[in-house]
């Protein structure tokens, strides 16, 4: 860092020349030293600061100087010892009586061996504040100056009256400043640093005012910076401010310095880790946070509708899992957030796989129902699948998710590896194992059992043709989700962390935001509007849908058992439901609203007589069998005529 520091401030006093620089003393470098060293060369700015001082004590001003006093004690003050560059007396408003500016300067052209003086108020206003070297004095608190009282005495009159006595403000070093190194411009156009004495003056009431300066300037263009200790043997020269400065050691054996990190060898500080983007993390993280306020949101309408019939036919609860296996795959990203270790790859495999389990497992639990009801179709066999008997199925499935997950991290917890960019640039991943590879192995099979059971039901006509989207959901996740796991590891590992975060945000596109985009857009079209899509608006009102879709007259409540299920045993039949959960097997039987206790059939269209009216239908019926506490059917025994 020190080495930083030094390179930048050489940079930027190089940058700073003559041609280009305003007029004034803004350009500053803010290196501070010691001027002791410097002490003697500050008399000649003191001691005409209090001569000035005096003259104004004697007469309130300085009238009795003509600018050609002034140039000439200013060129003084540099004759003498070449080391002084220049020196200036700047004065405030009418103590030179018809001047409000006035500031004669003289200092040394080198290339020439004379000296050139100016009135230095023509290239800049030196009354500003931001001239340090006239400010700083200006603004300084003297009531601690010593006040001294000279006694003029004429040799041929003895006597002496108060009137004779001259009280004069006197400045010494201690009340003078030094200015940080400044190039000045359309002075001296150097890198210079001046002492300011001040020149001051008794008002009215005896209180010590400013009046102005007297400086004199050290050129630090040519400075030679020796920052080495000073031997018994030498004798410390006028400018080694900086001697003894250094960060040597005690001896003069090399000492070899640390490689920057993540460098194997080196042969300077040129840094051998990928820096990571502030900016590509953070718009990463926002786009993530927003999914996740996505999935909140929809969790929560789906919670207000769970029993609104196009909700509750979709088994809220299983909706209700989807998103949160949503919100813990989209989790895992956060936890890849900047450098990676190994505990960041320990904690992220729970979130991700879990969450993935979650979401697909409550989408293929929801497919192998309706499966299973179509499979069922040509039978007599009553098919019961409460959403209680799917989530007892999906338990075994998070059971051995996290099972897995467990083993992996006992018995080879994932660790975070260096690999290389492009570049030669090195940074840390989560390194692939056979783990790995068996969990993703996994969720394919579970993935690819998915395409199986979404082939079953390719016909069938579900219900806001859910099966359609979870067909199209896991669809995606297999191909579009495997294409970017392949590009993380052949784009992402060449590109940086960077590329990785980016793609890991894209992962959670293909296996979140488009499932649930699938999934629930078409539900909250249907719950805004009404009516379920696919049903030419129509909305159904005293009706009962059935999970595959079927639209039927709920059955009117009645005295007897039969308004809770019904089943007519026929030897053919298409399957139709009567509660969401509870299936039966008819044959071209509906019942008719006007008469809710009367089961009708439509007359023989297909058969080469003319078609009948409706004609009753006298059948033995039922109360389907409920299941015990032990889960297993019963059959009543008690029958009706209908």
């Amino acid at each position: 860092d020190q080495i930083k520091a030094v390179r930048t401030a050489l940079d930027y006093v190089r940058s700073v020349v003559k041609d280009t620089c305003s007029g004034g003393t803004g350009e500053t470098l803010e290196l501070t030293f010691d001027h002791n060293q410097w002490r003697q060369y500050t008399s000649p700015a003191i001691k005409t600061a209090n001569i000035l001082a005096k003259i104004i004590a004697m007469d309130g001003d300085l009238s009795r100087l003509d600018d050609d006093m002034f140039y000439s004690l200013v060129i003084n003050n540099i004759h003498d010892d070449t080391l002084i560059y220049g020196s200036a007396v700047g004065l405030e408003p009418q103590v030179s009586p018809g001047k409000q500016k006035f500031c004669p300067y003289a200092f040394h052209v080198r290339e020439e061996q004379r000296v050139r003086a100016f009135d230095l108020s023509t290239g800049y206003d030196y009354q500003l504040n931001s001239t340090e070297w006239y400010h700083k004095p200006r603004v300084a608190d003297y009531s601690n100056v010593s006040i001294l009282e000279d006694i003029v005495q004429d040799t041929l009159d003895p006597n002496v009256t108060a009137s004779d006595i001259i009280r004069q403000p006197s400045a010494t070093y201690e009340d003078g400043h030094w200015t940080y190194p400044y190039f000045d411009c359309q002075g001296g156009d150097i890198w210079m640093t001046t002492y300011s004495s001040p020149i001051l003056a008794l008002d009215a009431s005896g209180a010590i005012t400013f009046r102005g300066v007297a400086t004199i300037d050290i050129e630090l263009t040519n400075l030679d910076i020796n920052q080495c200790d000073v031997n018994d043997s030498e004798v410390s020269q006028a400018l080694d401010v900086f001697r003894g400065t250094h960060n040597c050691q005690d001896t003069t054996s090399f000492q070899c310095l640390q490689c920057p990190r993540g460098c194997d060898s080196c042969e300077d500080a040129t840094p051998c880790l990928y820096q990571i983007s502030d900016a590509v993390q953070a718009i990463v993280v926002f786009l993530i946070s927003v999914m996740i306020v996505g999935c909140l949101v929809v969790s929560l309408v789906t919670f207000l509708n769970r029993k609104n019939l196009i909700i509750k036919t979709a088994s809220p609860i299983f909706l209700l899992i989807m998103c949160f296996g949503s919100i813990l795959m989209c989790c895992s990203v956060y936890v890849m957030y900047g450098e990676v270790d190994s505990l960041a790859c320990k904690i992220q495999i729970w979130p991700f796989h879990l969450g993935l389990v979650l979401t697909y497992g409550a989408l293929l639990i929801k497919t192998w129902r309706i499966s299973v009801i179509f499979k069922s179709g040509g039978t007599t066999k009553r098919i019961n699948l409460p959403d209680k008997a799917l989530l007892q199925r999906m338990v075994p499935l998070v059971v051995v998710t996290v099972a897995y997950l467990t083993a992996w991290e006992i018995l080879g917890p994932p660790q975070a590896v260096t690999v290389k960019t492009s570049a030669d640039l090195k940074f840390f991943v989560c390194e692939t194992r056979w783990w790995t590879y068996g969990a993703f192995g996994a969720e394919a099979l579970m993935l690819l059992f998915g395409v199986y059971l979404c082939f079953t039901v390719r016909k069938a006509p579900a219900h806001f043709n859910e099966s359609k989207f979870i067909t199209w959901a896991t669809y995606n996740a297999i191909i579009l989700g495997s294409f970017i796991l392949m590009l993380t590891q052949f784009v992402g590992m060449s590109g940086g962390p960077d590329v990785v975060f980016v793609l890991l945000m894209a992962q959670q596109q293909v296996f979140v935001t488009i499932p649930m985009c699938l999934i629930f857009v078409p539900k909250f079209w249907a719950l805004h509007k009404g009516s379920s899509p696919g049903e030419s608006g129509h909305s159904y009102s005293n009706q009962a849908v059935t999970i595959t879709g079927r639209v039927k007259p709920s059955l009117a409540p009645s005295s007897s058992r039969f308004s809770e299920s019904v089943a007519v045993v026929m030897t053919k039949g298409v399957a139709v439901q009567c509660n969401p959960e509870d299936f039966f097997l008819t044959s071209g039987i509906q019942l008719e609203s006007a008469s809710p206790n009367t089961l009708r059939v439509p007359g023989a269209h297909h058969c080469p007589h003319p078609p009948s009216p409706l004609v009753r239908l006298s059948a033995k019926v039922a109360p389907l069998p409920q299941p015990d506490s032990n889960g297993l059917s019963r059959q009543p025994a008690a029958t009706t005529d209908a």
